[in-house]
């Protein structure tokens, strides 16, 4: 009788056992952090959410951005940099004049002049009948290779404020390391400015 008692005891502690090991793992899963804006709706949610993401980075942030002239979110990328979060921007090769000045309205000139700021440009790549260039139009950020939001809304009053964007925050494993091999490569290929 006891030996009968003892084998349904492990039984049930082994049962158990898998039963919370399945349970975390799927916990592990299900409860990654991903969060979606859609804008102008929920404009200054998004915003708030962008911009302390960047005030919580420690070590980099890695952007590309096609249009960037919104300047709460300049100010926020100008004090992580002051705090010694190496920043990394790569803007479509249309923020530069013919004359390889940036212009007015872009944020590349303003961002450069930042020490732990790197700033450069991209040109898409090239059609080989028609001989012109693409464009480097990814709107996205890679916080300390944890953190990815991305989505349609270039980094510009307008865009989170009258029109209709997305901006998708997740820190699914995969997807933020795919998009920080990306961009590496993206990278590699810009020409420095400043």
């Amino acid at each position: 009788m006891k030996v009968h008692k003892t084998a349904r005891v492990k039984k049930s502690f082994t049962l158990l056992s898998f039963f919370i090991v399945f349970v975390l793992f799927s916990l592990s899963k299900t409860y990654s952090y991903e969060n979606l804006y859609m804008l102008p709706y929920q404009n200054k949610e998004a915003l708030k959410e962008l911009v302390q993401s960047i005030r919580y980075a420690r070590k980099d942030i890695k952007i590309a951005i096609y249009s960037f002239t919104y300047r709460p979110l300049i100010n926020a990328l100008k004090d992580a940099a002051s705090r010694g979060v190496k920043v990394h921007i790569i803007f479509d090769n249309g923020n530069l004049s013919e004359d390889g000045k940036p212009r007015e309205h872009s944020a590349l000139g303003d961002l450069a002049k930042y020490r732990h700021i790197d700033v450069c440009t991209l040109k898409g790549l090239k059609d080989k009948r028609h001989n012109y260039y693409g464009i480097m139009h990814q709107k996205l950020i890679v916080i300390d290779d944890k953190l990815l939001a991305l989505g349609s809304a270039n980094w510009s009053k307008n865009a989170f404020e009258l029109s209709y964007e997305t901006l998708l925050f997740t820190d699914n494993a995969a997807s933020v390391k795919t998009a920080s091999y990306f961009y590496k490569d993206m990278f590699s290929r810009c020409k420095l400015y400043g």
